[in-house]
């Protein structure tokens, strides 16, 4: 059965107009998933929570070199027991580890404007 010359040609301009739209968003969804593209966010999390330590990670997604300050805080008392500071380039992670000998129950972590807090996970998960 011989296919009609109209009918060829608006499979043969569909499947290109199919083809060319696959591309796209292949190449848009190939940008969305890099961390790193025009994007500006920073991930912090408990390293291993079922240990119920406050290790914990800091990566860098601000696309600039970002100073994190870090408090380790006792929980009676809501006093710093330590004070520190990293500086991490664009795309750095940093594992940060105190081991079981301190005694805080939270971290606060600032950077910029934004602060964010680590509680010690209350039991296992």
């Amino acid at each position: 059965m011989k296919i009609p010359s109209n009918n060829a040609k608006l499979i043969l301009i569909f499947s290109i107009f199919g083809f060319l739209a696959g591309l796209y968003l292949f190449s848009v969804e190939r940008i969305n998933q890099d961390f790193q593209h025009n994007k500006q966010w920073t991930a912090v999390y408990l390293t291993n929570p079922q240990e119920q330590l406050l290790n914990f990670a800091i990566e860098n997604y601000e696309g600039e070199t970002t100073t994190y300050e870090y408090a380790l805080v006792a929980e009676e008392s809501q006093e710093a027991i330590l004070r520190e500071s990293i500086e991490l380039l664009p795309g750095e992670k940093k594992e940060i580890e105190f081991g079981e000998e301190q005694k805080g129950e939270e971290i606060i972590i600032k950077y910029g404007k934004e602060e964010i807090i680590l509680k010690k996970p209350g039991g296992k998960l």
